[in-house]
């Protein structure tokens, strides 16, 4: 369970179209759905890693309108809602536009949010001094 208050909110970039680790990741199943650690995909690695640092309310994904329902199963399947978690992009445009979708988003329920913003494929090997940098970060 999240320890902090409601005005934090992570954003994982879940775009992309898959060409950099061809043939495993592919337009249709990019690199943040495949399993490459366990039985999780990268995306659940990621989401679950946040969790006890942030509210599962206060996860929003950005990813091509394409793989919303992937992202949407994915998210499930961890026993996370994606009701109100997915913004879909209509146009792939690289990082920044992909950041100023979901303050954008974020902007319409809290003006005053933090928003700590990730990549969706990211690996971590220390997690507690992750959470312990997050925490950090966060205040």
């Amino acid at each position: 369970m999240a320890d902090n208050s409601a005005s934090v909110y992570a954003v994982l970039l879940a775009g992309g179209v898959g060409t950099r680790l061809w043939p495993i990741s592919r337009e249709r199943h990019p690199k943040q759905l495949a399993k490459f650690i366990g039985k999780d995909s990268l995306v659940q690695n990621t989401v679950k890693r946040l969790l006890p640092v942030m509210a599962p309310d206060a996860i929003k994904i950005v990813c091509g309108y394409e793989h919303y329902d992937d992202i949407s199963r994915h998210l499930s399947e961890i026993g996370i809602s994606p009701a109100d978690k997915i913004i879909s992009e209509p146009y792939g445009r690289n990082t920044a536009p992909a950041i100023l979708l979901a303050v954008l988003s974020i902007m319409k329920a809290e003006q005053d949010a933090i928003i700590c913003v990730f990549p969706a494929d990211h690996v971590i090997g220390d997690v507690g001094v992750f959470h312990e940098r997050l925490r950090s970060a966060i205040q």
